[in-house]
Order: structure tokens, then sequence, then C-alpha cells
């Protein structure tokens, strides 16, 4: 429930009712959920018991996106100096 929860925030779902109905009509959906579609009741509840962790969680997971699109940047910049660098040690030999 908290993979799904955590989904269907980052794509913009909010209501229990529609991440219900997200179930229903998408596939990624259905797979995170086991293909065992929730009911909107169960995703309300689910919600208000584990309210304070899931921001908590919610927190941190974008902590870590911020942390990978970083890394990603600095890997990315790195191999266009490499390309730069041997294309011109190409170029001097």
């Amino acid at each position: 429930m908290v993979a799904l929860l955590l989904y269907s925030y980052c794509r913009g779902i909010f209501s229990s009712r529609k991440i219900m109905q997200a179930c229903e009509e998408r596939l990624t959906c259905r797979v995170i959920a086991g293909d065992d579609i929730p009911n909107w009741r169960t995703i309300s509840d689910f919600r208000k018991l584990h309210i304070k962790e899931m921001q908590q969680l919610f927190v941190q997971v974008l902590q870590l996106c911020q942390v990978l699109v970083y890394n990603v940047f600095i890997l990315f910049w790195q191999s266009v100096l490499l390309h730069l660098i041997s294309r011109e040690l190409r170029v001097l030999y």
C-alpha cells in the first residue's frame, strides 16, 4: 500500500477514489498493487492511520531523488569532459 500511495502521489493522484480507479485502469498501478485492487475506503483508512510515517517517508524519497539527480548530473558532465579530452587527443596524434 505504501508503494502504491507514493507512486500515486508522484503521478499527481491524491484522491483515494482516483487511486482505486488508477489501479483498475493503469497497468503500473495494478502491478504495484499486486493485481489486488484495494477499495478506496481501505486506501483512505491506511492513509489516515499512517499519515505521519508517510510524510516522513515521502520527504526521504524526495531527498533521495535529489541526491540521485545530482549524481547523474555529475556523471553526465564527467562523460562530456572525457569525450572532449579524447577528441582533443585524437587531434594531437
